[in-house]
């Protein structure tokens, strides 16, 4: 049987793979910080690191934000909305 591919794929780090965030962190904390807050700490931190990683949130490697509790992952979004939206 011929291989599928002509050589093996390269080794790719956390941070190039692609994420989905299942919300706009941006949109909903426009309409109210304590909304984001109690629609993010409904979500797992899987989810959290994908939301940080997608809207640039975060400087850390992906590998250190999966370290991170929720309740911190929770706070680097807000803070990271706060910065965007020039509340900070």
């Amino acid at each position: 049987m011929k291989p599928a591919f002509s050589e093996p794929a390269t080794d790719r780090t956390d941070d190039e793979l692609p994420a989905d965030a299942v919300l706009d962190p941006l949109s909903i904390y426009q309409k109210s910080e304590g909304l984001l807050r109690r629609q993010l700490s409904a979500l797992s931190p899987w989810h959290l690191v994908n939301i940080i990683r997608v809207y640039g949130l975060s400087e850390e490697p992906v590998a250190v934000l999966r370290q991170w509790p929720a309740s911190v992952l929770i706070a680097t979004i807000v803070i990271g909305c706060q910065r965007l939206s020039g509340d900070v």
